[in-house]
């Protein structure tokens, strides 16, 4: 998808196609400086002549939750990024658990994911809009911290990501 970013950001994209280089090959990116990528992944194999990697081939900036595919890369390894294997990768809970916003999950519905479209793997929402969002999704719930522990209470901050599919009408912990 991108041969070489450099302090830009690359967010909510991905790559299905079969990368082959000589030098700095990912799945997705070939060389990351100082740049960010967030919510992005790859499916597509990965060759190449110089020790080629999984999502992203050279990093030194920053890659926040994204993955690879790998058994369909054929890289367990990558400078960037975390590997899943196909089926991980086909799950929703992968993404959700990493805050990634689907349609009728999210704030913008910006993914989706199955409704036979993309080999079971996350799609943009835009790409078919007229699609329903995941079904039968349970609430994600993150505990951030607790403090305050007595013998009779504790006090919790925690984060909900989505309230599910269908949506819950009430929530709360």
């Amino acid at each position: 998808l991108v041969g070489y970013n450099r302090e830009s950001t690359l967010s909510n994209s991905y790559s299905t196609a079969e990368v082959e280089g000589h030098i700095y090959v990912g799945g997705l990116v070939g060389s990351n400086e100082d740049g960010t990528i967030s919510f992005c992944y790859s499916t597509g194999s990965v060759e190449g002549s110089s020790n080629p990697k999984g999502l992203v081939g050279v990093n030194s900036g920053d890659v926040l939750y994204s993955f690879w595919d790998t058994e369909t890369s054929g890289r367990t390894y990558s400078s960037g990024g975390t590997g899943k294997t196909t089926l991980e990768m086909k799950n929703i809970y992968t993404f959700t658990d990493d805050s990634w916003d689907f349609k009728d999950l999210g704030y913008d519905g910006i993914w989706n994911i199955g409704n036979d479209r993309n080999s079971g793997y996350p799609y943009l929402a835009w790409e078919h809009p007229d699609d329903t969002g995941p079904a039968d999704v349970i609430p994600t719930v993150f505990i951030e911290s607790h403090s305050e522990v007595t013998e009779g209470s504790l006090t919790v901050n925690l984060t909900i990501t989505n309230i599910g599919n269908p949506n819950a009408t009430q929530h709360g912990a």
